[in-house]
Parts: C-alpha cells; sequence; structure tokens
C-alpha cells in the first residue's frame, strides 16, 4: 500500500519514525465523541452490518482492536464469546470504552501485541490498516496471535476511489496532510500483502460511492439510494473495502 510523504534515504527508519508519530498521534487522541460524531451515525451503521455479516459469530476468543470508544465491543458482546478483550493505543478512547463497556479495556499497540502466539479465534481490526502505509507488520502480529484457522476482519480504502481523489486535492492545498494523510491501495495489491503474511481471503466486500464522512450531511433516504447504486460501480470504484481472511495453516 503506497502513501505519497517525503522521500528519506533511510526507508527503514523512515517506516518506523512513521508509525511511531502516528502512534503518538493516536496516544494523545483523547475525543472519541467527536471522532464517532465525525464518522457519522450512518457510516457507523454501515460498519456494524458488514461485521455482523462478515464475522458470522464472534467465535470463543475474540481482540477488538482498535476498539476505539467501544462501539463494536458491544456489538461483539451479545454474540457472548468466551473472551472479548477490547484494546486501543489512545487513552481517551480508552476511558470512554471502558465506561461505555463496563469491562476492562488493554491499552496496546498494534505493531507489537501484548498477547501470546495463537491466543485468539478471531480479531476485528477496523479504521485502523490504512492510516498506514506498510501496514504489514500489523498484519503479521495479527497472524501470529491468531489461532490455526483463526479469522481477522479489517478494511482499507480504495485506489482510485472519490475518496483518494480528495484526498490528492486537500494534499495539494495542505501539506500537513502528508504527514496525518492515508493509504490507499488496489484489491489485488492487498490480496498479495495478505498472501505474503499468512492469510487467505474468504470475503470481501466494498461500499460507498463517495467519502464516508460527506454521508453524515446527507438525507437518509439519499443515504440509502447511494447504497442501491453501489452496485453499478465495480467494487475497485468504491471507496471502502471489508476484508473477511482466515489465516492459512
Amino acid at each position: 500500500m503506497r502513501l505519497q510523504r517525503p522521500a528519506r534515504a533511510d526507508s527503514t527508519a523512515a517506516d518506523r519514525d512513521w508509525r511511531r508519530r502516528k502512534r503518538q498521534n493516536w496516544g494523545d487522541f483523547g475525543s472519541a465523541q467527536s471522532y464517532e460524531q465525525r464518522i457519522g451515525r450512518y457510516a457507523l451503521g454501515v460498519d456494524q452490518e458488514m461485521v455482523a455479516a462478515l464475522l458470522d459469530g464472534a467465535g470463543r476468543t475474540v481482540l477488538d482492536l482498535p476498539c476505539g470508544a467501544g462501539r463494536m465491543s458491544h456489538q461483539l458482546m451479545a454474540a457472548q464469546p468466551r473472551t472479548l478483550v477490547s484494546a486501543d493505543y489512545s487513552s481517551g478512547m480508552i476511558e470512554v470504552a471502558h465506561r461505555r463497556l463496563n469491562n476492562p479495556v488493554t491499552r496496546c499497540d498494534a505493531f507489537a501485541l501484548p498477547f501470546r502466539d495463537r491466543c485468539f479465534e478471531r480479531i476485528l481490526t477496523l479504521r485502523l490498516v490504512f492510516h498506514y502505509s506498510d501496514p504489514r507488520p500489523i498484519l503479521s502480529e495479527a497472524a501470529r496471535t491468531l489461532g490455526p484457522g483463526g479469522e481477522l476482519v479489517f478494511d482499507t480504502l480504495n485506489a482510485f476511489s472519490t475518496r483518494h481523489l480528495t484526498e490528492w486535492l486537500l494534499r495539494i492545498f495542505d501539506r500537513r496532510r502528508v504527514a496525518a494523510g492515508l493509504s490507499f491501495a488496489r484489491p489485488a495489491e492487498v490480496e498479495r500483502m495478505l498472501a505474503a503474511t499468512g492469510f487467505e481471503v474468504l470475503r470481501c466486500e466494498a461500499r460507498y460511492l463517495l467519502p464516508t464522512r460527506i454521508y453524515r450531511y446527507l438525507p437518509r433516504l439519499v443515504c440509502r439510494i447511494l447504497a442501491s447504486l453501489e452496485r453499478l460501480f465495480p467494487s475497485s470504484l468504491r471507496v471502502l473495502t471489508y476484508w473477511r481472511v482466515v489465516k492459512r495453516p
């Protein structure tokens, strides 16, 4: 997955610094409620719909990372897993999620999970992977902590979508977005990355014709009309792809 950013001589050191600054931004992020407001009620509902369809039952041991303010953990709890671990890197998110869920919430780094090998059956990772230019370390950690046949659900932003075009235009006028920007990838690129980290695709589904945050300003009827039109467009041109993948034996 590629992200435009200033070139550096030592790409490995640049990637480490990139991840460090991103994690620091999330660690300092304190307003969980405003984050959900920016996403919008419609997009939050689509997330819930897709997770319910893709996970098809929570499994016995489940990790929700990043759990954010606990919205998906609350949904996963309804499936009554034997063990549900809600985790995030943001202390602000953790505080709100703890209050909402009335359960402990773990602070951890997706690049170095503090869990033993093969301890989860399912991992849910929404709104994370596309924040990094090289998310393979995140996927590798997920593979390490998943047991045989364990499944991962996550999402990516699609290259050539309206969201990609919007980001490109915004970066022209605000160079600070390069440092805080997003990664966009073709589905084929994601599949190669998954194969390299030990996963096989079970199912994927792309949603949204417009950048997701636009939907919070639209009447619900318009959102439904746009949703019905999505199938007329190639999945590669839609904004967001949800993936359900399984760890290879």
